[in-house]
């Protein structure tokens, strides 16, 4: 393919999705709803670990909302949701996996320990996307660092959220169990899982420009005939031989099939 050619195909492909996002976004009769999950606990803590900035979060984080409006026909509703006061809350950010920061006493004890939770949550409908907003580094000689994503990332992963909320890019099925990886965008626990969020965020962002991902339960249900192709990443259960046959029967449709395994 010449570049001229790649250059005609990805704005063809831009202008349609465009199309696709106006008509889903003025079809829409509910909210999409865009929660910042951050404990008052946590303002604390924030000089003593390098987030002096962490107060400002929900009035920049309001800004950004308040500008894609402009861009998604007024659509959008931010929310700012303290789990440190109400319980509720924090049943919710602890269903959706919101990032939990946990701490000892601090500063002679004029800071006690606590813990808090920092996330965004895009909701539409039943359904939802996870955005971890705070990545804790381990460096050896300096120890545990914390550092905020950025505004502009915030900015970029909240439009495609929306997008991929919205569906308007084609389906791509993932399958969710058989202990695959998980792509829902929950935020696992301990240095390896971090870093491996941070993949699977990469990869999210990467697949979110062409595609919708749509989980398949196949212990549970059948493939959907809507599907064109189908993501197996890193599944370390055993297939039962219908399960088999029926991915076997998906590829018989000429449909495609994407592994990706450990070695």
């Amino acid at each position: 393919i010449s570049t001229t050619e790649g250059l005609e195909y990805k704005m063809t492909t831009a202008i349609q999705k465009l199309n696709n996002k106006v008509s889903a976004l003025l079809g829409l009769q509910d909210k999409i709803h865009v929660k910042l999950y951050l404990s008052s606990s946590l303002y604390q803590i924030a000089p003593y670990i390098g987030l002096k900035q962490l107060s400002k979060i929900p009035d920049d984080l309001a800004r950004i909302v308040q500008k894609l409006n402009q861009e998604n026909y007024n659509k959008l509703e931010f929310e700012h949701l303290d789990p440190a006061t109400d319980e509720d809350r924090e049943a919710i950010a602890k269903k959706y996996n919101v990032m939990t920061v946990k701490w000892p006493e601090l500063a002679k004890g004029t800071v006690p320990p606590g813990k808090g939770a920092i996330g965004l949550v895009t909701e539409f409908g039943e359904r939802a996307l996870v955005t971890r907003l705070l990545q804790v580094i381990q460096i050896p000689i300096l120890g545990t660092q914390y550092q905020l994503m950025n505004m502009k990332e915030i900015e970029e992963i909240i439009d495609k959220n929306v997008e991929a909320l919205i569906d308007i890019n084609e389906d791509l099925g993932y399958l969710a169990d058989h202990g695959t990886l998980n792509l829902s965008g929950a935020s696992p626990f301990g240095q390896t899982a971090l870093q491996q969020q941070d993949a699977v965020m990469n990869f999210r962002s990467l697949i979110s420009q062409s595609y919708t991902l749509k989980q398949v339960n196949l212990k549970e249900e059948s493939i959907p005939d809507n599907l064109k192709s189908m993501l197996i990443a890193r599944p370390t259960l055993p297939f039962s031989d219908y399960e088999l046959f029926q991915i076997d029967q998906f590829l018989m449709k000429g449909k495609n099939l994407v592994l990706i395994l450990d070695r």
